[in-house]
């Protein structure tokens, strides 16, 4: 391709460019790219799927290879005829680039290769300004890009080495410790509903009518407990408060001791719907259609909320622009290691993930077991839709591109049933894992509206969620990579353990440092007493990205090899593989 452009090249050990006297060097970041040729292969062989799949995911394949080769052609090209860069400068950008380009194209391969509800455009009900989003998310960006050259120059890294690759698939660590240095941006911002002059915020929105929605579903061990805490909550609140139960066919007493309970309320009213089971989509529609406040709280009937829950939340809807706010939500138990480890999982994701979300105005998920959502907003962008994993981030997505904030409030609390044992996790997990394809597969229209840093931080978490599956498979590649260096006799000694003491910095490095993020929040919440649990995080955060994302694909794409349109009967059918999924 060079020389069909005449481009003085020949190939030595790598390619080199211009006249023998003065050639530029250019080494192709082979590493990366091996990895991203092994993911395709490697799952078009281990997947379930139809044959036609299997094909389709070694053309994919074949075109992000092809891709790669047409890449590296360009910047080539380019810094031959612009004379830029350095042999370094063009290695950095190239292995940067790759890992992009290579993680969208694993997205783009597993979204066409499933069976799921698209959504089209959408016109914004609020009209805004995202200029100071923007400002804060390229602060955040060049924060993170620093501290990438930071690690490349003080460790010494040769862009060419098994290091520099390692580094480039942990990319979505080094760029998410910038969420730091958003939680302490968010914590300094003033809202809205407290600047002055603000002539759009309401005085007072602390006794306005507010109702709990709650979806249940063979909830008679706790679903007492949810109501009685809700009342309590109600005393501490000035306006007028109802709870609606909407019990989804349950099979054993939910209806019996939910009608009970709701005879008993002492500080709001309260009514109980029953229907046959349809779904928690369905049973939220349907008890949205029966709510009377200006505010509902959608909340899962195996939690607790605390008693002073409500006016911190009703604070933000001053503000009108304000569609959705979530709580914090916290373990009610914490007897087993899992539970340990969902406890600083959840304190680390509200207060360092979603801050950062929240300050570019770009939350993903309100989580469904706490979030509070404006009627009226709800109502104008459709409500909630049933027949689906992951109503919670679809709901939110939707609010976000008519106009409407989402925001975190900390000091909400809600105590929920977690998992405690593996199998248990393991069936949460994957279910929203699952969820991740439905919600932004409905949503690929944003990548033609750009309203908003929401777009970028959309494309982003697709980035991300993409360079993760091939971290997942990346640490017997490098373990294999160290030993055949060690046996190469042209490669000197030193080499192999440079490599694999700038690894080891790397790993040490980027978990200590997030590890230390971990200790602040723990401690932050004054729960001293998970620290030690802390270490355990990494092993979960292996085990979700090497089995969780993992499975939730695999069920996916089994399903849809056998079904090629999305609805309510293929959609069941999608339940029920992964109950047997999780069976085995």
């Amino acid at each position: 391709m060079l020389q069909f452009l005449k481009i003085p090249s020949y190939v030595n050990d790598a390619i080199n460019i211009g006249s023998f006297y003065s050639p530029i060097l250019f080494s192709p970041p082979l590493h990366v790219q091996m990895i991203f040729a092994i993911f395709f292969a490697a799952l078009a062989v281990s997947t379930s799927s139809k044959f036609w799949i299997r094909l389709r995911i070694l053309v994919c394949g074949a075109l992000c290879m092809t891709s790669f080769l047409a890449l590296e052609f360009l910047i080539i090209s380019i810094s031959y005829w612009l004379h830029v860069g350095s042999y370094n400068e063009y290695l950095y950008g190239s292995y940067v680039i790759t890992s992009m380009v290579g993680a969208f194209f694993i997205e783009a391969c597993l979204f066409s290769n499933m069976t799921l509800p698209k959504g089209g455009m959408i016109k914004p009900m609020i009209r805004r300004s995202y200029i100071d989003e923007y400002l804060y998310l390229f602060f955040m960006l060049v924060a993170s890009s620093i501290l990438l050259y930071a690690l490349v120059t003080i460790l010494q890294i040769d862009a060419s080495s098994l290091t520099f690759s390692y580094l480039v698939l942990n990319i979505s660590i080094i760029f998410s410790l910038n969420n730091f240095l958003a939680y302490f941006l968010i914590e300094t911002q003033v809202p809205d509903w407290l600047k002055k002059n603000k002539s759009h915020v309401v005085a007072n929105y602390d006794n306005v009518p507010i109702s709990f929605l709650l979806p249940a579903y063979n909830e008679e061990k706790t679903i007492r407990r949810c109501i009685e805490s809700i009342d309590r909550a109600a005393s501490n609140y000035r306006g007028k408060t109802e709870i609606i139960v909407v019990n989804d066919g349950s099979t054993d007493d939910t209806r019996k001791i939910a009608s009970k309970a709701i005879l008993d309320l002492k500080n709001c009213s309260g009514k109980v719907f029953n229907i046959a089971n349809s779904g928690k989509g369905f049973a939220l529609r349907y008890g949205l259609a029966r709510l009377s406040g200006d505010v509902v709280f959608r909340i899962d009937t195996d939690s607790i909320l605390d008693d002073k829950a409500i006016g911190p939340v009703m604070s933000h809807f001053r503000d009108p622009t304000v569609g959705s706010v979530s709580g914090v939500i916290l373990p009610l138990e914490e007897k087993s290691i899992w539970q340990k480890i969902t406890l600083i999982d959840f304190i680390f994701m509200y207060l360092f993930y979603k801050k950062q979300e929240e300050l570019v105005d770009s939350i993903m998920v309100q989580s469904g077991a706490f979030s509070i959502f404006r009627m009226d907003a709800l109502l104008k962008v459709g409500g909630w839709l049933d027949n689906r994993f992951g109503e919670d981030g679809e709901i939110t997505f939707r609010l976000g591109r008519y106009g409407y904030k989402n925001e975190i409030e900390s000091r909400a609390i809600l105590l929920t049933d977690q998992p405690s044992e593996f199998h248990s996790l393991r069936e949460q997990r994957v279910r929203w894992n699952m969820g991740y394809y439905y919600t932004r597969s409905a949503h690929f229209g944003l990548f033609k509206e750009f309203r908003g840093p929401r777009t970028i931080m959309y494309a982003f978490s697709m980035y991300m969620h993409g360079i993760d599956f091939t971290y997942a498979i990346s640490l017997p590649f490098f373990i294999l990579g160290l030993i055949s260096e060690y046996f190469d006799h042209t490669v000197p000694k030193s080499v192999v353990f440079e490599d694999l003491y700038r690894i080891i910095i790397i790993d040490v490095l980027l978990f200590l440092l997030q590890h230390v993020f971990h200790l602040y929040y723990v401690c932050k919440f004054k729960r001293v007493d998970v620290a030690p649990y802390i270490p355990f995080m990494r092993l979960y955060s292996i085990i979700n990205q090497m089995l969780f994302r993992t499975e939730a694909m695999e069920i996916l794409l089994s399903w849809s090899s056998k079904w090629q349109v999305h609805n309510k009967e293929s959609f069941h059918a999608l339940r029920k593989s992964l109950k047997a999924s999780m069976m085995k």
